[in-house]
């Protein structure tokens, strides 16, 4: 069966869908940009599953919904999370 495709691609239905997609998902590298994070660190936070993301072929999306919520409530812990500074490893 053969269907005709506009001269521009893809069906609107198709391209309609992709960009809801396209505002919704977003890739690891998108997502480490989005929030500062190394590539990495964005990977680890899908594992240990404070974002949701879904792997579509070899590629890991991200909900960016999820990563800004992440985001805000990382935010509001406040001060920055890491290694607090001790009388022994004072510079």
């Amino acid at each position: 069966m053969n269907k005709s495709f506009p001269k521009d691609g893809f069906p609107w239905e198709y391209n309609s869908i992709r960009s809801v997609m396209n505002e919704y998902w977003i890739t690891t590298t998108e997502a480490a940009q989005i929030s500062g994070y190394h590539r990495d660190h964005i990977r680890r936070l899908i594992r240990i599953e404070e974002i949701d993301a879904r792997k579509w072929g070899r590629d890991w999306m991200v909900s960016r919904e999820s990563l800004l919520a992440y985001l805000e409530k990382i935010g509001e812990r406040g001060a920055r999370r890491g290694p607090k500074k001790t009388e022994n490893n004072l510079p």
